[in-house]
């Protein structure tokens, strides 16, 4: 009901928020897109009710660190190892319909194929390697629970002496409806002897629900856990009594092992955030997005004038629940200071509809929207559009009662005043024909000349008896043309007897 309200509220603020004559709009987001976007940190654009894309949160994903050896998103429609330590020698397919985490899932099936991953470097695959501590996980949305359908899978074997060689076998695979860990001769026992470990659910899968499978194995014990959903499924240790109380025996990848990974073989169903680490890593925390949300920041939109008033900063966005959106922005009368600042300087609040402080002006301004989920982290609020309600600098009033006195070989101008804040001066025309100001032979210069803040000017230099025509306009700093209209026109004919 929350985020019902939530929308009504908003749409009555969209529907109150009319344009006075003077006002213009500038949309960003809902049926122009978000090609404006600069920044999109933890966010990503889904299509909304109306077809539309809306800005929402996408969900947590991991960020590789000292300790990640392999982590595959799913985001992107190229899979790719995010630590950089493997090689797809084929690249799988995704998805952006379906997500755990981040926006996409890695996609399985016979038509799909399956992923092999080959170690660039030295990664904990890499034949003859000791492990210490480390995890697997990952989600899983299997489609179907057949039996054989195997999440990951590594093959090895290591050297017990002159042509013997001990199969190695690392599997994570549905046996019986359930996942089962199976590692065959991976823990190597003081004697070299074959060895076995095994753990596995305590139910069966639930298809087409994502669920986190993780398995950790700690070195100071040699304690192997395997948790779904952050519960403890099933226990083993891999010491010489099968308990924690035995030596310990540590993983060891054989020295006649090859270097290749699988993921998905024979599954049917969708993978997420598969990572493999050289540490004893925590369960994710639940919920779908991160607590500190996610950020989305416009380019520098340009009003068209230095002076332009921002009058309001209006937004449609559905907050459902404890869900939020705060609103930032930040003015330039150039877009020089915005691309420099900082992505975290000079912005200043604002409530979407209400209108701005009179202070709040410039050519260029940018909008941040700060989005977080609720107290559950299940739920995100939706951005549908920003849009930027404004008043250009209009240019200045031309000069009033303007006035022309013939002199020997010159014209003494005169005018009104114009009372502009930001007023910079005025452009004198003149010429020999109306309306066509090409004159040339005046000591101030060639027609138009540009003067100071001051309502008079001589123009001298010009020929006895000849008629010549004057207007003049005003500028100010920061109008869109920088002039206003012309004046009306003057003529005065220079004499000799200055008359």
């Amino acid at each position: 009901m929350a985020g019902k309200q939530t929308v009504i509220t908003i749409v009555i603020v969209l529907l109150a928020s009319t344009l006075t004559a003077q006002e213009r709009v500038v949309r960003v987001g809902g049926e122009t897109g978000w090609q404006e976007l600069l920044v999109r940190t933890g966010v990503e654009l889904r299509s909304g009710r109306r077809g539309n894309p809306e800005v929402r949160l996408a969900g947590a994903v991991y960020r590789p660190d000292a300790e990640t050896d392999l982590l595959l998103h799913f985001d992107e429609p190229r899979n790719r190892d995010a630590s950089g330590n493997y090689r797809l020698e084929s690249p799988g397919r995704t998805t952006g319909r379906l997500a755990r985490r981040g926006t996409g899932s890695g996609v399985f099936s016979p038509e799909a194929g399956h992923l092999r991953l080959r170690p660039t470097g030295d990664t904990l695959f890499t034949p003859g390697r000791v492990w210490g501590d480390f995890s697997i996980e990952f989600w899983l949305y299997p489609t179907r629970t057949a039996e054989g359908e195997t999440v990951l899978l590594w093959e090895g074997g290591r050297s017990r002496g002159r042509n013997d060689i001990v199969p190695q076998e690392i599997r994570a695979a549905v046996s019986n409806r359930r996942l089962q860990w199976r590692f065959r001769n991976v823990f190597l026992p003081p004697d070299q002897s074959e060895s076995e470990t095994s753990l596995s659910s305590r139910t069966d899968l639930v298809p087409r629900t994502w669920q986190h499978h993780m398995l950790r194995y700690d070195s100071a014990t040699g304690m192997l856990e395997y948790l779904r959903d952050g519960r403890v499924e099933d226990i083993n240790y891999a010491t010489s009594s099968g308990t924690e109380r035995g030596a310990v025996h540590f993983p060891y990848i054989g020295d006649a092992s090859e270097d290749l990974v699988e993921v998905g073989r024979h599954l049917v169903g969708f993978l997420d955030e598969l990572r493999i680490s050289s540490s004893l890593r925590e369960p994710p925390p639940p919920g779908l997005y991160p607590q500190s949300g996610g950020t989305a920041v416009t380019r520098p939109i340009d009003l068209g004038s230095a002076g332009a008033r921002i009058v309001r900063l209006d937004a449609e966005f559905i907050a459902p629940g404890t869900t939020a959106v705060h609103f930032y922005y930040r003015s330039a009368s150039s877009r020089i200071p915005l691309e420099t600042a900082g992505l975290d300087d000079g912005w200043v609040p604002f409530e979407p509809g209400r209108e701005l402080e009179p202070t709040a002006q410039g050519r260029f301004v940018q909008v941040r929207a700060e989005l977080f989920p609720g107290g559950e982290r299940s739920r995100t609020p939706r951005l549908v559009d920003i849009r930027v309600v404004y008043e250009p600098d209009l240019p200045p009033a031309p000069p009033a009662r303007i006035v022309a006195i013939p002199g020997d070989g010159e014209v003494t101008l005169r005018w009104e005043g114009v009372p502009d804040a930001d007023l910079q001066g005025y452009t004198v025309f003149y010429g020999t024909r109306s309306g066509r100001y090409f004159g040339s032979e005046a000591s101030i210069g060639d027609s138009p000349v540009v003067i100071d803040d001051r309502s008079e000017v001589i123009i001298d230099g010009l020929d006895n008896g000849t008629l010549y025509f004057f207007a003049v306009a005003s500028r100010d700093a920061s109008s869109t043309t920088g002039e206003s209209v012309l004046s009306s026109e003057v003529t005065a004919r220079p004499s000799r007897l200055g008359r």
